[in-house]
């Protein structure tokens, strides 16, 4: 499609998006407020973390989330809250393990990314490891 096609077709699905956008009204003093920065940072990387276990048990999980591995160091040095850089630290490590994990795997694999019937199992296999393990 062309660009005025599909804007064409945004425009007749309009009324059937839904906006994912919202705005959060706080008071002053809440925003100020320890407990609700500790709120915000432990729901923010609580909805991270289930993201990223959503990704976990596929081939490219390193390399689809080192941008956000990246992130998470820089953020790390930045935070002055001690449970919230001890949540940023025990998130990090389970990315790095699971990264060096499937790392493992496929350094021992024997195909392509384009042989889809392979990267399946070896992701099925990588799953089933998961619950295994839980």
């Amino acid at each position: 499609l062309n660009a005025s096609e599909k804007r064409g077709r945004d425009d007749k699905d309009e009324k059937d998006r839904v906006d994912l956008q919202f705005t959060m009204r706080i008071k002053k003093p809440q925003h100020k407020s320890m407990d609700y920065k500790t709120a915000v940072w432990r729901e923010t990387l609580y909805l991270l973390t289930e993201h990223l276990a959503t990704h976990s048990s596929t081939i490219g999980f390193p390399e689809a989330f080192w941008a956000v591995e990246s992130t998470l160091r820089k953020l790390k040095k930045e935070v002055k809250l001690p449970k919230i850089n001890g949540m940023i630290t025990a998130l990090l490590r389970h990315i790095e393990t699971t990264s060096a994990k499937i790392k493992g795997k496929r350094d021992q694999v024997n195909f392509g990314p384009c042989d889809m019937v392979s990267v399946k199992m070896f992701e099925d296999d990588l799953k089933a490891n998961e619950i295994g393990r839980a």
